[in-house]
């Protein structure tokens, strides 16, 4: 991958406090063709030290066309800020409803449900 990737980075609004620890989230369509973006252990990942929240999200299974994208949300030890307590875990196929669910997560502490 080139070396100026960051511009197609997916727009993400990051509410006060928040740190994003590890951006690999692309804007590119999810779909088959364009799967080689959702590679990696992590695409997004963010903590809030005076929450003590975070969450990390990946591609599941990679790179499988029927994945999901999943994200995982957790409360942190006060000492360490290392994931302590798992709270919640949400798959969608709909990129966008993942952002909302993240953004919602970063400004209200709201947790998404699977229906």
């Amino acid at each position: 991958m080139a070396e100026n990737n960051w511009q197609y980075l997916q727009p993400l609004r990051v509410a006060n406090g928040w740190t994003i620890d590890i951006n690999n989230l692309y804007q590119f369509d999810l779909n088959k063709e364009n799967l080689d973006w959702y590679y990696g252990e992590f695409l997004l990942c963010g903590t809030h030290e005076g929450k003590k929240l975070c969450f990390d999200s990946s591609y599941e299974p990679e790179g499988s066309p029927d994945g999901f994208l999943t994200v995982r949300f957790f409360s942190m030890k006060s000492a360490d800020l290392m994931p302590d307590q798992y709270l919640s875990e949400w798959k969608t196929r709909d990129k966008a409803a993942f952002i909302r669910a993240i953004e919602t997560f970063m400004f209200t502490g709201e947790l998404p449900f699977n229906p």
